[in-house]
């Protein structure tokens, strides 16, 4: 037998003893899935772990896509007039009243980058709802069935969403100017605003953590009991935790209060499978505070990290815990507040997210009737002020179509991390759908 006759032999044998006696061979094992934020290999022979690439996981090359996506639709907003819809669809994609709102979302699909727009027909016996599919113009693509995510908020009612009197005084307002709905927007009610704007379809419960009326400070016992109980009972699939501790030394030994929360954090995933996602945390931009890490995506080996885009689409100066490491998503975090036909809109996105009560007296007003029933009425001078227009000034007009200052803001990792969450759950109702 020559050398090239005992190589072939050589070959069929092997293929033989792989052979595991069904009709698949060894050979063909599919690749391995890895999971998680930071994994890990071990080596069985030494027990060496090694550290594998952070972006080689399911989850985090899903991150990396979306990263993308968000930050390219900040450069080059959606834009479409929707020259496909019919006139019902067309007047519900188009519509500014809350209901018709807080009904759709543009949703972008992470595998392929192509738009739609879904619609909320309603909800089936069996608990799930009834969504339209339309594409970027508005064409009608399919009516299905979407199964709701159940999503966890852990937050704060009693802190406020402007962190006053910070923002008072970043601003120059006064705290009278600020209309009722703004002024007592709480830090949670605002992180469901964005959860809901940003995925309609999933279901929502917020958990208390807030000490005490005033106070913008979280309890971290309570924080720990909401995670014990999370890990029993009723599956929540996302976890969204928009509070932080901030520190600049990754070495440093946190206070056991922050280990103990973490280890409930990773229990949790162990236990249930809820992804939990924390917000990078906010740092005033002091040359050390560059560096800022949260002190939970610090001590957890499993919450993933939500930083903030500006308006260039690039990472914000104060989102904190850079590193990839501990910070793997990022969304828009600073918005500009405007008003609507019906209301306020603090997300950026088409509609209205908050009914807004008070009503501006001089609207249909011209200048000259204002400045007349300003004369009559001494109060409504008040309302002015209120408005911005301390003596009147060049655009006194304007103040018939105003119902606060212009130029509030509403900023913070806070507020990205609810709309990661929320567009997290979203892909995973809408996979196999399209």
């Amino acid at each position: 037998m020559g050398k090239i006759d005992l190589g072939l032999s050589l070959a069929k044998d092997v293929t033989t003893f792989l052979k595991t006696g069904s009709s698949r061979s060894l050979l063909s094992k599919p690749t391995s899935i890895f999971h998680g934020i930071n994994p890990t290999l071990t080596y069985p022979p030494t027990g060496k772990t090694f550290a594998l690439p952070r972006f080689c996981t399911a989850e985090m090359k899903q991150a990396r896509e979306m990263n993308k996506i968000a930050s390219r639709q900040i450069k080059s907003p959606i834009t479409s007039n929707f020259s496909k819809a019919t006139a019902e669809d067309l007047r519900r994609l188009t519509s500014t009243s809350i209901e018709d709102s807080y009904s759709r979302v543009q949703w972008t699909n992470p595998k392929d980058g192509k738009i739609y727009n879904l619609l909320k027909q309603g909800e089936t016996e069996d608990g799930k709802i009834l969504v339209r599919i339309l594409d970027q113009d508005g064409a009608f693509v399919k009516e299905t069935t979407i199964m709701p995510k159940e999503i966890a908020i852990l937050d704060n009612n009693y802190g406020s969403a402007f962190e006053l009197p910070e923002f008072l005084d970043m601003t120059g307002l006064k705290k009278e100017n600020l209309p009722t709905e703004l002024g007592e927007l709480s830090h949670a009610k605002a992180v469901e605003i964005f959860a809901k704007r940003s995925n309609p379809f999933a279901r929502y419960t917020i958990f208390e953590t807030g000490c005490y009326s005033g106070s913008s400070r979280i309890d971290n016992d309570k924080v720990i009991s909401h995670l014990k109980n999370l890990q029993q009972g009723k599956k929540y699939d996302y976890i969204n935790c928009s509070m932080g501790s901030e520190t600049f030394d990754i070495t440093e030994t946190c206070e056991p209060i922050y280990k103990k929360v973490c280890e409930e954090v990773d229990k949790l995933t162990s236990l249930r499978g809820s992804r939990v996602l924390f917000a990078s945390g906010n740092s005033d931009g002091g040359i050390f505070r560059r560096k800022a890490v949260n002190r939970f995506l610090l001590n957890s080996n499993t919450a993933e990290g939500v930083g903030s885009l500006d308006k260039r689409g690039v990472i914000s100066d104060f989102s904190s815990s850079k590193n990839s490491k501990f910070c793997q998503h990022y969304e828009q975090g600073e918005f500009l507040i405007t008003q609507t036909s019906n209301g306020i809109n603090i997300t950026g996105q088409s509609g209205t997210d908050i009914v807004f009560s008070e009503k501006n007296p001089f609207v249909g007003m011209k200048l000259g009737d204002i400045l007349e029933a300003c004369n009559e009425k001494p109060e409504l001078w008040k309302y002015m002020q209120k408005l911005g227009f301390e003596n009147g000034g060049e655009c006194m007009d304007d103040i018939a179509y105003s119902v606060f200052p212009k130029g509030m803001r509403l900023d913070g990792t806070s507020y990205a991390t609810p709309i990661r969450t929320a567009k997290l759950a979203l892909n995973d109702m809408m996979d196999g759908i399209l």
